[in-house]
């Protein structure tokens, strides 16, 4: 356990241990994860207090005795196949790896003044940049023409526009066909229901993109569906 207890209510635990790269001090430190606890119970309390009780005190002669068997101890390099992390193209076809943003038409203001957004629309572009590669700190009409260019090269979304535009019904499809396509094609466990695609307006949102994105798309709402057409 590393912790760090103030004696009362509050509880600093996590992974890094008290050296230079521990807490950041040195160079080529390590990455840590962290996080303070305040309002201790009194089982907590309890615990930590049993544990000091039953610790013994490290005198200078513990230490150096510690470390001499520390020094002599040899310990054997383990070397470890490398594994091909590489995605595949099954990876692409995650129903996370639709956008989730709603707003495309204010996704550039919205990069510029992150700080500004609520929760969710600043956790749905969190999602988005990393999913079409987009980092921070750039000019926001660079950042817009690289997701451009990144959206409409993900396979996903190839594979979607190639099936608007054979589409049997002239190059357009329904909401509940689109529904359909993304349940039959997505390579999610389990396959996601559609009343869940229609909650979360994944489809509503993939419109959106793919019209930005993309001037040989649009979409209409004839007799109150969404449907999407390829212009060609």
């Amino acid at each position: 356990m590393k912790a760090f207890w103030d004696g009362e209510s509050r509880l600093l635990f996590g992974s890094a241990n008290v050296t230079g790269r521990g807490i950041g001090e040195a160079q080529n430190c390590n990455y840590e994860l962290n996080g303070i606890q305040e309002g201790l119970t009194f089982e907590d309390n309890f615990y930590l207090n049993k544990v000091i009780a039953k610790s013994e005190y490290v005198t200078q002669e513990l230490f150096d005795a510690l470390k001499k068997i520390k020094d002599e101890t040899i310990i054997p390099i383990i070397t470890y196949p490398k594994l091909d992390t590489k995605k595949k193209l099954r990876d692409y076809f995650l129903i996370s790896q639709l956008p989730m943003f709603s707003d495309i038409s204010s996704v550039a203001r919205a990069y510029e003044n992150v700080n500004d957004l609520d929760d969710l629309d600043r956790n749905c572009l969190s999602h988005d940049l990393n999913t079409f590669n987009i980092g921070l700190g750039q000019n926001s009409d660079l950042m817009l023409s690289q997701l451009k260019v990144n959206f409409n090269s993900h396979e996903f979304i190839i594979a979607f526009k190639n099936e608007v535009k054979g589409s049997s019904r002239g190059a357009s499809m329904g909401y509940g066909a689109v529904v359909r396509w993304i349940q039959e094609n997505t390579t999610t466990v389990p396959t996601p229901r559609s009343w869940e695609l229609k909650q979360e307006k994944i489809v509503n949102i993939l419109y959106e993109w793919i019209c930005f994105f993309d001037a040989e798309f649009t979409w209409d709402t004839p007799n109150h569906s969404q449907v999407i057409y390829y212009k060609g």
